[in-house]
């Protein structure tokens, strides 16, 4: 089963690394919804889900519900494309 970990993963290494800004945003105040938000532990399906619900084409990627530590963002186009690259490579096999 797809995992949001995996596509954070597969994301963080393809992005190229920032130098740091002087100027911080804080996420929340960009956000559009703070009721909603997606932990590495949720599976893809929970993801689209969340999608739906929220009407979000971006949703924030937490390390629990509890702490709500912002460990990045997931984005529906990527989930989406990730996914049928997975279900592609394996109905390959």
């Amino acid at each position: 089963m797809l995992r949001i970990v995996a596509l954070l993963n597969r994301r963080a290494r393809a992005m190229p690394r920032r130098s740091p800004r002087t100027s911080v945003t804080p996420a929340l105040s960009i956000a559009k919804t703070t009721d909603s938000a997606l932990t590495p532990a949720m599976s893809i399906k929970d993801a689209m889900r969340a999608f739906d619900d929220t009407e979000s084409d971006t949703l924030i990627v937490v390390d629990s519900l509890d702490h709500r530590r912002l460990l990045g963002t997931l984005n529906e186009a990527y989930a989406t494309r990730r996914y049928a690259e997975e279900m592609e490579r394996n109905q390959s096999f």
